[in-house]
């Protein structure tokens, strides 16, 4: 009887979000783009800091 409640709760959690994404799907793709922005300036920030920090090291 679990599987066969787990699996319902799958199948409605996999409805509500596929709803959730077709009806808001421009502010999803916004807020990918946003997060996709703010992960590569943080890779930039770690990469120029690793790159300090190795000039400093070789003084």
């Amino acid at each position: 009887m679990r599987e066969w409640s787990a699996m319902l709760m799958g199948v409605v959690l996999g409805v509500a979000g596929t709803w959730y994404y077709l009806n808001n799907e421009g502010k999803v793709n916004q807020q990918t783009r946003r997060i996709k922005a703010r992960s590569r300036r943080a890779m930039d920030m770690v990469s120029n800091i690793g790159s300090s920090a190795e000039e400093m090291l070789e003084r």
